[in-house]
């Protein structure tokens, strides 16, 4: 075979950013470590309704590969994919977990026009030994982080940790730095008794 593609089922929310043209790398869970470089050649406009892939729409990118990496294919095996959907270069990013939504208030509704409170999106500094909730607007992200359009500047200490204590945490509670996470530590004194 000279052409192979690979169809992969995107998520709805990830859907609406993939476009023909843009890169793909594919593995298949068969080969293990191997990496075939491709690009989208067609974004479904419709979803399948069975089962669970009800949200899902397909994608099939083009593999570019050598013949005998090719040949190493079978139809039906299973494969993931990452897709730059766009690219942003030397720009101010938090991690994912850092990153919390707060519910606004109905009285913030109504002046903006709206019948429901909306959310926004929100990070914990630490600043003076308290937790400063401040408002953030983040643009891409990948598997790890969010880019940071505008909230923070660079050198703010963003508190991390499990989310359900971030969650509870409040605007000017008290808060102490870690240079290593609780998981760290317990296993640090486990491993000295």
């Amino acid at each position: 075979m000279s052409e192979m593609q690979a169809e992969i089922k995107v998520n709805e929310s990830e859907v609406v950013r993939t476009k023909v043209g843009q890169t793909a790398q594919v593995t298949v869970e068969s080969l293990p470590g191997k990496v075939f470089q491709g690009s989208v050649i067609e974004v479904a406009t419709g979803t399948e309704k069975t089962g669970t892939d009800a949200n899902l729409y397909k994608v099939k990118v083009l593999l570019q590969a050598q013949a005998a990496d090719l040949d190493q294919l079978r139809p039906g095996m299973s494969t993931r994919a990452v897709i730059l959907t766009r690219e942003a270069k030397g720009v101010l990013r938090v991690p994912l977990q850092a990153v919390l939504e707060r519910e606004g208030t109905l009285e913030e509704a109504q002046k903006q026009g709206l019948l429901a409170p909306a959310t926004r999106n929100v990070v914990m500094v630490a600043k003076g030994g308290r937790a400063e909730e401040r408002a953030v607007q983040v643009g891409i992200a990948n598997t790890q982080f969010f880019e940071l359009k505008e909230g923070l500047a660079e050198g703010d200490k963003v508190l991390t940790g499990p989310i359900r204590k971030l969650k509870e945490l409040k605007d000017k509670a008290a808060a102490s730095l870690r240079a290593r996470s609780d998981s760290d530590l317990a296993k640090t004194k486990a491993v000295k008794k």
